[in-house]
């Protein structure tokens, strides 16, 4: 019986014969359950909503009497409840007749004690159990022999079997195809069998067979059959013969496969192998001097990128001298203006003013792209650490808090727990200081900007976010190209490298810079590193 206890359904509208069958089956079963009702309708409906390890059926019942109610419980179930019907010794006759349409046992009223009850419930539940898997099984098989018939027909394949001692041969819906024959004809005579075969082959067909197979190995062999509407069909036969316990064979099975369609597939790939190893020749020769000329497109290209760094340096260096000369002279022109009249000084120090200015952007300029030149020549090389993403954070904030014109304070915030990061830490913060800087420079009039840093299990995430005047969609995917600039910030100050170089920095540090913005709304930029 089952271990965790019996749950039991009683059908029966007489509730003296429920009250004495529930009090043997206390005594001789572990319930779990023990479900009454009184009418088929009752019990259909109970049988929807729960599953039982057996039913109990008395055979009169208000809505139902005898076999019907077999019938309606077994169609409910699918037969895979056991059922157990009770009945009196005036429907013996009945009794047996429900056994005929799938009840497990019966059971006559005040006749049973708990010995043949105890009895009843085993083997009932055996029995239904064994033959609800045969049932399961019987499907099975049905499903797969359809599936198999379907198979053949679709792949041109024919199967038979052919019995010595009758002479008869069975042919699946395949083989009938093949041969043309109606589907309902399920059995031919051998020698029938034999008259679709072509005359060269019909006498030693079943005798090449016989002869060339040992008990143990199978044969392979070609026939051509001549079908019911006079087509010749070419086949390739496997077939293996079956042998009783003499060693005398028995019966024979076959698989004939129409190799006309596959030997024409065949042609057909040996054309097209043919023709793929040819055109792969040829691109084999095209990527040979495809290779050869991007490798002199490759050199040519390393030897323009030295030569772009060595202007780039050059050019930075031979800029500063004259910005020199001429911040020296702004120097000079300065303490001169000491001695003009008075009505001079003021136009002079505007002048000196805005060639300083412009002096000082001219040289950021230039120290931007010697950056950029020396990024791209591969100069500069990080040096790894362990480092405190917080801690560099936290000073850069409060570098730019410092220096605000109009008082606003960037503010920070850490989540998860802190782990050091191998990064190159004075490329890292040059990169959070870009970030910070063009979050005020562009946010002027909102709220100040925010970072935040989040520490998860793989990874660290810097975001600095700020609520200023957005960039617009279209400029987003050049927003880290050089000299690069947003259509809505032509009048504020810049060069349209700050980004490019953060970019480059985040990048050496082996990690990704992302950029999301909303127009008139604000922006943020995230950095993303692995932590092992």
């Amino acid at each position: 019986m089952l271990s965790e206890g019996l749950k039991i359904l009683y059908v029966e509208d007489n509730l003296g014969d429920k009250l004495i069958l529930e009090e043997y089956l206390l005594d001789i079963v572990k319930l779990k359950s023990f479900v009454h009702c009184s009418t088929i309708k009752d019990s259909i409906h109970i049988i929807k909503q729960n599953t039982f390890d057996l039913i109990f059926l008395d055979l009169s019942l208000p809505d139902a009497h005898g076999v019907d109610g077999v019938n309606q419980l077994i169609k409910i179930t699918q037969s895979a409840t056991p059922i157990i019907v009770l009945t009196g010794l005036n429907d013996h006759s009945v009794a047996l007749d429900t056994l005929k349409v799938g009840a497990q046992d019966f059971l006559i009223k005040g006749d049973y004690n708990k010995a043949s009850l105890n009895k009843a419930i085993k083997y009932s539940i055996e029995r239904n159990k064994v033959q609800h898997e045969l049932f399961l099984r019987n499907k099975e098989i049905i499903i797969a022999k359809n599936r198999l018939s379907k198979a053949e027909e679709m792949a041109e394949l024919g199967s038979w079997e052919i019995n010595l001692n009758t002479k008869e041969v069975k042919l699946s819906n395949g083989m009938k195809h093949l041969l043309g024959l109606n589907k309902s004809i399920e059995v031919v005579s051998l020698k029938k069998f034999r008259g679709y075969i072509s005359n060269n082959e019909k006498n030693t067909f079943i005798d090449s067979l016989l002869n060339g197979i040992d008990g143990s190995h199978s044969v392979e062999i070609e026939i051509n059959f001549l079908n019911e509407k006079g087509k010749i069909v070419s086949t390739t036969c496997k077939a293996e013969v079956h042998f009783d316990e003499k060693n005398r064979p028995l019966e024979v099975y076959g698989v004939n496969l129409d190799v006309s369609k596959i030997k024409e597939a065949e042609k057909v790939k040996e054309e097209f192998t043919n023709e793929l190893a040819r055109k792969v020749t040829e691109r084999t020769l095209e990527l040979e001097k495809t290779k050869v000329k991007l490798e002199e497109s490759l050199l040519k290209e390393k030897e323009l990128g030295e030569l772009k760094s060595r202007f780039v340096s050059t050019a930075s260096h031979q800029f500063r001298t004259p910005l020199t000369v001429i911040q020296s002279n702004i120097g000079l022109l300065e303490m001169q203006s000491e001695k003009m009249n008075s009505e001079y000084v003021e136009i002079i120090d505007k002048i000196v003013g805005r060639v300083k200015r412009e002096v000082k952007r001219m040289t950021n300029i230039m120290n931007e792209v010697l950056i950029l030149g020396k990024i791209s020549s591969g100069v500069v090389t990080p040096v790894f650490k362990a480092v405190s993403v917080v801690s560099v954070c936290n000073r850069v904030i409060k570098q730019h808090n410092q220096i605000q014109e109009d008082s606003r304070s960037a503010t920070i915030e850490v989540t998860g727990s802190e782990k050091a990061v191998m990064l190159d830490e004075n490329l890292f913060e040059q990169a959070v200081s870009n970030m910070i800087s063009n979050a005020f420079k562009y946010s002027k009039g909102s709220e100040a900007p925010s970072l935040s840093i989040a520490f998860q299990d793989n990874d660290v995430m810097i975001e600095v976010r700020d609520k200023g005047m957005g960039i617009p969609e279209n400029d987003l995917k050049n927003l880290f190209t050089p000299f690069y600039r947003a259509s809505n910030v032509l009048d504020i100050p810049g060069n349209g490298l700050g980004t490019s170089i953060m970019k480059e920095y985040i990048e050496l540090n082996k990690g990704t810079l992302n950029a999301e913005s909303t127009l008139n709304k604000g922006t943020s930029f995230s950095i993303i590193f692995k932590v092992d």
